[in-house]
């Protein structure tokens, strides 16, 4: 991963990554660790690969509060090493609020309503 990104800082979190389908459902959670961030730009790395393009929802938990759900899309993911991939999320305003509360409530493990 290019460390040297413009703008980015370093930023490490636990995150709880979804696919967002067609329909603007999200898939099923996987979890990750932030790299960088940017206002732009989001990193990763996470066991599973992501293709690019892909719509993804994405739940950072910080400690002691809500997870501050991102909406965006894969732009980069390339293998690093150890099973890791790194993957580089464009974040984009979210079609709706209610995909935003689908993907905190899968976060939480609740059922969305």
């Amino acid at each position: 991963m290019d460390m040297h990104v413009a703008g980015g800082r370093r930023f490490a979190a636990d995150i709880d990554l979804c696919d967002i389908d067609e329909r603007m459902r999200p898939g099923p959670m996987w979890t990750g660790r932030s790299v960088l961030i940017s206002r732009s730009r989001l990193w990763i790395r996470s066991r599973r690969m992501c293709y690019p393009n892909a719509s993804i929802g994405a739940a950072i938990h910080l400690i002691d509060a809500e997870p501050v759900v991102l909406y965006g899309a894969v732009r980069r993911c390339e293998y690093d090493a150890d099973s890791l991939y790194d993957i580089e999320i464009e974040l984009l305003s979210p079609p709706s609020a209610t995909l935003l509360h689908a993907i905190r409530s899968a976060s939480l493990g609740q059922a969305a309503a």
